[in-house]
C-alpha cells in the first residue's frame, strides 16, 4: 500500500476518534477516506505484516475496544435501554411482592373478622377496573 492510502486510513481514524455520531467501523474509514473494502483490508493487513508508522490496526483496536461498532452516543443509547428494561424488571418483581403481602393482609383481616356481618369489602387486584364497578 501507498504512503498515501495509510495517510488516509489514519486521517479517517483520527475523525472517527473526534466524533461522537460516526460508528466505529472500517466501513466507515472506506467512506470517509473514499477508499474501496479490498484496499482498506490490504491495508490493515500489511500494517500487522509490517508494523507501518501509522499503526492502523493499533489505532483502530484503541478506537473500538469491545464496542462492536457503536458510536459512543449509540453506546449511551443501548445502556440507556438496557437500565430501563433492568427497571421495569425490578418493578414487576416489587408488584410481585407487594401483591403478596396484601393478599397476607387479606387473609389477616377475614381470618381476624368477627362472624357478624362484616361491612363491604373489596378485593385487592390490580386488575380491577373502574367499569367492573368498584
Amino acid at each position: 500500500m501507498s504512503e498515501d492510502v495509510l495517510r488516509r486510513i489514519a486521517d479517517a481514524i483520527d475523525e472517527i476518534a473526534s466524533n461522537d455520531e460516526l460508528q466505529r467501523t472500517k466501513r466507515q474509514i472506506e467512506k470517509l477516506a473514499s477508499l474501496s473494502h479490498p484496499t482498506v483490508a490490504r491495508a490493515f493487513a500489511q500494517d500487522l505484516r509490517e508494523k507501518t508508522p501509522f499503526a492502523i490496526n493499533a489505532r483502530f483496536a484503541a478506537l473500538n475496544p469491545v464496542n462492536k461498532g457503536l458510536s459512543p452516543k449509540e453506546q449511551v443509547a443501548r445502556r440507556e435501554k438496557q437500565d430501563l428494561e433492568a427497571a421495569r424488571e425490578r418493578i414487576v418483581e416489587l408488584e410481585t411482592q407487594r401483591d403478596a403481602h396484601l393478599q397476607a393482609l387479606y387473609a389477616y383481616f377475614v381470618a381476624s373478622s368477627p362472624k357478624e356481618p362484616s361491612p363491604t369489602v373489596v378485593p385487592i387486584n390490580r386488575a380491577v377496573r373502574k367499569a367492573d364497578g368498584l
